[in-house]
């Protein structure tokens, strides 16, 4: 095995739920949710993606896929096709439970 490494770039209470995706090259895509506990703190939940290299360093910072002061965000699915381009759903629960999705329109580099 590797070596462990942090996905998050803040280091603070409330991130959770990860998943990842691996894409052809070895790169891969992690997703995770954060509880509004982030620096500086933030109201309510919010889904964050950040694409990492195959040696684990990361291809930029995080990107917000989703963020509600209401609704409960969880349940986190990615996947990456052959071209490095990434999809994420998840849960959103408040009175009924939707299933939402986002593309990741740019492919990883």
């Amino acid at each position: 095995p590797g070596d462990t490494f942090e996905v998050n770039d803040f280091d603070v209470p409330g991130q959770e739920r990860p998943a990842v995706a691996f894409g052809r090259d070895g790169g891969f895509l992690a997703a995770w949710r954060s509880t509004g506990t982030e620096e500086p703190p933030q109201p309510g939940n919010a889904l964050y993606v950040r694409r990492f290299h195959a040696d684990g360093t990361p291809r930029g910072g995080k990107i917000e896929i989703a963020r509600s002061r209401q609704t409960s965000l969880d349940w986190l699915a990615v996947a990456l096709n052959a071209a490095g381009r990434g999809a994420v759903a998840w849960t959103a629960v408040r009175f009924d439970a939707e299933i939402l999705a986002r593309r990741l329109v740019q492919a990883a580099p």
